[in-house]
């Protein structure tokens, strides 16, 4: 045998530097078993919180346009309360619910104004609207605001009888929220004529 024959076998044979044996991982590219029994639990876990915080964003984003939406609609139902309030040229309240107004309105399809009675009802958790000729019988009532959760809706100043200036509050109740929204506005009654 040759002297130098023994030691080219021996580093053939020798492990890596620094001790390593070679991982049958590393020459095959292959996931043992307890790699895939440790990664799978943690990749179902980090799957479920992803799954769970995008069904409660989505949750959360539906009650926020709910609230959005519910808004709105409260908000043109009490901007026209009180437009046509504010062109009252006589007011009777009949309570903290309820108040009759003769009002000059233009009609639907456009045109000059005409005077018209309006009852103003937020008395039975809506305030509905209706309207009708003056001293004549009013028509069917219209849902301006739903929901409404407060009795005491109209304040008077400076009292019932001959008041100048109206007070609108509403607290309206959300769907799927535990606090009403509240939204408050104020009419001077420009028009009325003062009984001297």
């Amino acid at each position: 045998m040759a002297p130098g024959g023994d030691n080219k076998n021996q580093m053939h044979n020798s492990p890596r530097p620094g001790g390593d044996v070679p991982s049958p991982r590393n020459e095959r590219g292959e996931i043992t078993l307890a790699e895939l029994l440790v990664a799978a639990p943690i990749a179902l876990i980090l799957l479920t919180a992803t799954l769970m915080l995008h069904l409660a964003s989505g949750r959360e984003q539906d009650r926020t346009t709910n609230r959005v939406e519910t808004l709105v609609q409260q908000r043109q139902g009490l901007e026209r309360m009180t437009r046509e309030l504010r062109e009252a040229s006589s007011i009777t309240p009949t309570s903290s619910g309820q108040v009759d107004v003769v009002a000059w309105l233009r009609p639907p399809g456009g045109g000059e104004a005409v005077q018209r009675q309006l009852r103003y009802d937020c008395s039975h958790q809506d305030c509905e609207r209706r309207e009708g000729p003056v001293g004549g019988n009013l028509g069917a009532p219209e849902v301006v605001v739903p929901n409404v959760v407060n009795a005491d809706v109209f304040d008077f100043q400076p009292d019932l009888v001959n008041p100048n200036y109206v007070t609108i509050t509403l607290e309206i109740a959300l769907k799927g929220a535990n606090n009403p929204i509240s939204m408050h506005d104020g009419v001077a009654l420009r028009n009325v004529a003062r009984d001297s």
